[in-house]
């Protein structure tokens, strides 16, 4: 259960659940006031939302204890990118303001959708920073960042087909005749379906500017010099719970050890560890091993001691998954 409790702290979960509570607490406050379930499809759509979450962590799953099962990856890598607009969906819900009722004031209603629209977009978030970390170390920097803008834009069409044209996600596996049919109409007349193309580039832009904005946040960098035979830590223990390490060996020769694998390093080597993961540097050679190091966000204080898990979280490290 540790072990379960430390993923999920990773990967945002815990912020997503109170967000996620917070607008079923709001939602609850309208329903005993007001005597009505208006709003009540909210809670239908946040859990669509909560579909690609749940599939990005498996994912995770799949590559830590799976990586064999190729096509049970591809089948869940195909339901992730078919549910993912869920996520961002609800901040078109804004729409149904326009039928508030009389028995709640306007400023009720717009916060309760609004919370609602958040947990959404804090979902997709976390939910695309997870595949992001999954496809990077396969495609690179330059072609995660192009599957990012990828996603975006595909999720701004898919916004532009649940809202306009009334498709849900599951119409593509069993309806996918009049979703093609649709899609080829909008993309083969394009002056005749300005709409289309508006809602697409406008929410496809808005996702992609959140994610970077969630994404950004201060680094530090640091230069480490192990003599002959010193290690960083007597076990493989050395963690940072809430940063990334990028590790480049300046000069010197040694041995990384990240988790279960093991890798030889030299002068010139980059070596990536994730958040949280154990890792110990060795150095193996007769000269001084001297690194340079960059973490994303900051890991240790101006004294020099680790940061743990008292720093104080900002939206980009809440949803990132730390």
């Amino acid at each position: 259960m540790f072990a379960l409790h430390r993923f999920l702290i990773r990967r945002g979960f815990y912020p997503l659940l109170l967000c996620t509570l917070l607008s079923f607490a709001f939602l609850f406050t309208r329903i005993v006031i007001a005597h009505r379930l208006h709003f009540a499809f909210l809670v239908w759509n946040l859990f669509l939302a909560w579909i690609p979450y749940w599939c990005s962590l498996y994912a995770i799953h799949l590559r830590q204890n799976r990586p064999d099962a190729r096509w049970h990856i591809r089948a869940n890598w195909m339901l992730w990118l078919i549910v993912f607009p869920n996520a961002p969906y609800i901040l078109t819900d804004i729409i149904h303001l326009a039928d508030h009722g009389a028995e709640m004031p306007w400023w009720f209603d717009s916060g309760l959708i609004i919370t609602f629209a958040l947990a959404g977009c804090f979902l997709a978030i976390a939910s695309l920073r997870i595949m992001h970390e999954l496809v990077r170390p396969r495609i690179g920097e330059i072609g995660g960042w192009l599957f990012v803008m990828t996603i975006s834009m595909l999720t701004g069409f898919g916004i532009y087909l649940g809202r306009f044209g009334r498709f849900n996600s599951w119409d593509l596996l069993l309806h996918p005749h009049r979703v093609v049919a649709r899609t080829l109409d909008s993309f083969t007349d394009p002056f005749a379906h300005a709409r289309t193309y508006g809602i697409t580039l406008m929410f496809g832009a808005l996702m992609l500017v959140i994610y970077v904005a969630s994404a950004t946040s201060s680094a530090e960098a640091a230069i480490m010099t192990l003599r002959p035979g010193q290690s960083t830590s007597a076990r493989n223990e050395n963690e940072h719970p809430r940063c990334e390490q990028w590790l480049f060996v300046i000069s010197g020769a040694g041995r990384a050890t990240v988790g279960n694998s093991r890798v030889a390093i030299k002068a010139n080597s980059l070596l990536l560890i994730e958040k949280g993961e154990p890792h110990r540097i060795t150095n193996t050679g007769k000269k001084p091993l001297v690194t340079l190091n960059f973490y994303a966000p900051p890991a240790y204080t101006r004294s020099g001691d680790l940061k743990l898990l008292a720093r104080v979280p900002t939206i980009g490290t809440l949803f990132r998954g730390k």
